[in-house]
């Protein structure tokens, strides 16, 4: 482990020891040195090599914890059609994935972007399909609210912003974990933007971005008990509702972007046409239309790639 590493677990220790009893700093430190030590190994990998490797842990052994069983409940509700082989096909998938995003993590910012189909290597690279759509907002000097969901490499977006001058800041989940949490934020390859956690903390950070005309991203696609109720795959989700207030508050346009994993360690993001919200009056109903816009994209997405969605996720009312 480098200095770098220690010195974050040194500055986090400094920071939340007055606040934090010593049985819990010690069982942070154990819980984060196993996921410090892989960081660092991945770091040391080639991509494509860090990438195989992420996948593979997680396939051996993601089908074994006992979240497996959730993507199991939620895949069987959501295409009943399927078989015991074919679902476990997916969770397998869903694991690769999840394990590649992983080892990717700390080189992903070393992949050359491409938004030209004839110019696209057959080394691991980035393509953006509609590119001009940053570059239209970009010479308009207009800020936009991304919104993706947990897709591929959910990382990507960022990275793309960053390359079109219109990097954002992410709203996320804090791990529980404190120490994890400063290793995720301060190692993702260096994006600029910044993050707002969940919460009335992370709403004011946004508030005063927004008044900055600084670019917000989104993924809404999990869970957020005290959203509104939106339809997803025929079934009722608890979904956040933020983006829809801010959009009108603000006047500014969503842009939904879809990330794809391909072969060879490669990926393509598809940016879709803006969704425009008229200004007015603003109610769940009209939350919860513009929601459906958005969560159709997601299944469309999603059927298309089933094993790049995050199913581990308990994103249904009563999923066992």
């Amino acid at each position: 482990m480098n200095n770098v590493h220690f010195s974050i677990l040194k500055r986090i220790l400094s920071e939340e020891a007055r606040s934090l009893p010593l049985s819990k700093i010690v069982r942070y430190l154990l819980e984060a040195i196993p996921v410090f030590i892989f960081y660092k190994f991945f770091t040391c990998l080639p991509y494509k090599t860090a990438s195989a490797i992420g996948g593979f842990i997680a396939r051996a052994l993601g089908v074994l914890l006992p979240v497996s069983k959730i993507a199991d409940n939620n895949l069987r509700r959501v295409f009943p059609e399927q078989s015991a082989l074919e679902r476990r096909k997916t969770i397998v998938g869903v694991w690769d994935n999840l394990g590649r995003l992983v080892g990717e993590m700390p080189k992903l910012h070393t992949l050359p972007i491409v938004d030209d189909p004839a110019k696209r290597p057959t080394t691991p690279h980035i393509f953006v399909e509609n590119a001009h759509l940053f570059q239209n907002f970009h010479r308009q000097q207009q800020n936009v609210l991304f919104v993706s969901a947990h897709l591929g490499n959910w990382e990507v977006l960022a990275h793309i912003a960053q390359h079109y001058n219109m990097p954002f800041i992410r709203v996320f989940r804090k791990a529980n974990n404190p120490f994890v949490n400063s290793l995720i934020q301060r190692n993702r390859g260096g994006v600029e933007g910044g993050f707002a956690p969940k919460g009335a903390e992370g709403a004011r950070i946004l508030f005063k971005n927004l008044k900055n005309k600084k670019n917000l991203g989104f993924l809404i696609d999990q869970k957020m008990n005290d959203g509104v109720e939106v339809p997803f795959f025929g079934l009722p989700a608890m979904t956040a509702s933020a983006i829809v207030d801010l959009a009108v508050r603000f006047q500014l346009p969503i842009i939904p972007a879809q990330c794809i994993r391909e072969k060879n360690g490669s990926f393509r993001l598809i940016m879709h046409e803006a969704l425009i919200i008229e200004a007015g009056e603003l109610d769940d109903t009209k939350r919860v239309a513009v929601l459906l816009q958005l969560h159709a994209l997601f299944e469309n997405w999603i059927r298309a790639h089933p094993e790049q969605w995050l199913w581990l996720h308990r994103r249904w009312k009563n999923t066992p």
